[in-house]
């Protein structure tokens, strides 16, 4: 059973990179406007029922798997010693780290011409809501654990101590303000995203 569910998410695997394989290299060819659904099945050697099942939307081909996932599961692996800021920016050095494939690199680089089109900019939009829902929902958990203790202990919050979500919120602000940094600026990913928080720290944060 164990053997034939592996086969099965092989399989699975194997056709959806097949359809974003087919989709990328028909957006490069054509472009994004002037191909079509049909063209990707056909190129994919799937049906249109096949392709439906693992992509809602045209666009979607360009979204899925992303390496942004990962970063949740890092939060949770980060060295304990940690204190919040340090945590943030050896999450987001790590996740400069992580290997893409020669698909993903290409998919990233067409989000990146594409994203006025206002298909790609809400699927932009959407993605990254998501991410944050889920950034901010591990950050809460953090301060609600015992891992950033209060200066006041286990008693009650004091009207000077801020409530885990709003210490979140500002940990989800300067991941944003981070990841703009990395879109927007040209050089080396992981001196960029060290010199930004060198900044960062300079202002004392």
């Amino acid at each position: 059973m164990a053997g034939e569910q592996g086969r099965r998410a092989q399989h699975k695997s194997r056709t959806r990179q097949a359809i974003q394989l087919a989709a990328v290299e028909l957006f490069e060819e054509r472009g994004y406007d002037a191909t079509t659904i049909e063209d990707i099945v056909q190129r994919a050697g799937v049906s249109p029922r096949t392709f439906f099942r693992y992509f809602p939307r045209k666009e979607l081909t360009l979204f899925s798997g992303d390496a942004s996932e990962y970063f949740i599961e890092l939060i949770s692996a980060a060295p304990g010693h940690l204190e919040p800021v340090d945590l943030l920016h050896w999450c987001m050095r790590e996740l400069l780290n992580v290997e893409a494939s020669e698909l993903d690199r290409r998919r990233q680089t067409l989000r990146r011409q594409l994203r006025a089109q206002p298909a790609i900019k809400l699927e932009i939009f959407y993605l990254e809501e998501h991410l944050r829902d889920r950034l901010r929902a591990a950050f809460t958990d953090l301060f609600h654990s015992d891992r950033w203790p209060t200066q006041t202990g286990s008693g009650p919050r004091t009207p000077t101590e801020h409530p885990p979500t709003a210490r979140a919120d500002v940990l989800l602000a300067l991941y944003s303000g981070a990841g703009r940094a990395l879109l927007n600026e040209n050089g080396n990913p992981e001196q960029i995203l060290d010199e930004w928080f060198a900044a960062l720290r300079s202002v004392g944060i």
